[in-house]
């Protein structure tokens, strides 16, 4: 029974092994990685660059007192509280967009000077609870556009009118702006983005902000993995060359009893005779 767990345990740490040398080999090329939710929380396993590490996202750091907490910058994120606004260039004798600025509603300490003055490090924490939520992703992927200096969405120099959709890149991601008032030559825009793309927004910011919190490079993970089945190896060759000993003495290979005067099985142990091969005769 102990022999057959052993076998098995080093059958898995085998098998680990051979994953292990395929992700190390793959990581110079690919990176890769899986998650989970651990209480709120998305953690992520990462193979990449010939490591396999375990990120989260970064801790939610106390805010000075006299300022707003980063819990209640998060808690106001909304999509439906976040204006668009289209600045346009009509010299061509139609509305053509120029330029996009990205507002955030919501409660007005959003952009007051204290919120303002509160480091990135200690709002992305919390923002990432955000990430989570169709509801509040594409929001908090434009707050910390903003707390990362990438603010102001590029725009394609097209026309644009209250009938249609303006399509604006906003750090790498396509979002689709429907104005629907216009003042002059500004549109204020509703927007919306294809769901698609949600999943590889939330994935951005986690390998861009997330904190590492434990790491094993691949030369020490691989090797580790196949000592279990070299020792297996080992054991099992020991053993057949004591048994062969054995036979050879025409004794029993279990317990080590002399089979010579005996025709059918080991009057010690009781193994069958035909197991140790030719008995011998008395």
């Amino acid at each position: 029974m102990k022999r057959r767990a052993f076998m098995f345990l080093s059958l898995i740490s085998l098998l680990l092994g051979a994953a292990s040398a395929v992700f190390w080999i793959r990581s110079y090329s690919h990176s890769d990685h899986v998650s989970w939710i651990n209480h709120g929380q998305r953690q992520t396993l990462r193979s990449d660059r010939g490591a396999l590490g375990l990120f989260a996202p970064p801790p939610t750091v106390p805010s000075p007192r006299g300022y707003v907490s980063s819990e209640g910058l998060a808690a106001a994120i909304c999509n439906g509280e976040t204006d668009w606004v289209i600045y346009c260039d009509n010299s061509f004798g139609f509305d053509r967009a120029d330029s996009v600025i990205l507002w955030n509603g919501g409660p007005d300490y959003w952009y007051t000077p204290s919120s303002f003055q509160i480091p990135f490090n200690r709002v992305a924490g919390p923002l990432f609870r955000g990430l989570e939520s169709p509801d509040t992703l594409l929001a908090t992927h434009l707050a910390l556009a903003d707390r990362a200096g990438t603010r102001y969405a590029k725009v394609s120099p097209q026309r644009v009118t209250l009938d249609g959709e303006c399509p604006v890149m906003v750090d790498g991601f396509v979002v689709m702006l429907k104005p629907r008032v216009r003042t002059g030559r500004v549109y204020f825009c509703s927007a919306r983005i294809d769901p698609a793309q949600l999943p590889a927004i939330r994935d951005q910011w986690h390998a861009r902000l997330d904190v590492r919190l434990a790491t094993v490079r691949y030369r020490y993970l691989t090797p580790g993995a196949m000592v279990l089945p070299l020792i297996y190896v080992m054991l099992n060759l020991l053993r057949r060359r004591r048994i062969r000993s054995l036979r050879s003495r025409h004794l029993c290979s279990q317990c080590g009893y002399d089979l010579r005067a005996t025709l059918d099985r080991c009057p010690e142990c009781g193994k069958p005779a035909n197991v140790h091969g030719k008995s011998g005769s008395a």
